[in-house]
């Protein structure tokens, strides 16, 4: 009994892990795509 319930714990543990390192690969492409949009307007801006 004690074993199940570990390996249960265990397996929503990575769950857990795996959905929190899946939604900070998410905010780092969106912080990293809102620079490059950033730096393209700022650009256009000098231009004219």
């Amino acid at each position: 009994m004690l074993k199940n319930s570990i390996m249960g714990i265990n397996k929503i543990t990575s769950i857990v892990h795996f959905n929190a390192t899946e939604t900070n690969r998410e905010f780092i492409f969106q912080q990293l795509y809102y620079k490059k949009y950033r730096l393209k307007i700022l650009k256009q801006l000098q231009i004219t």
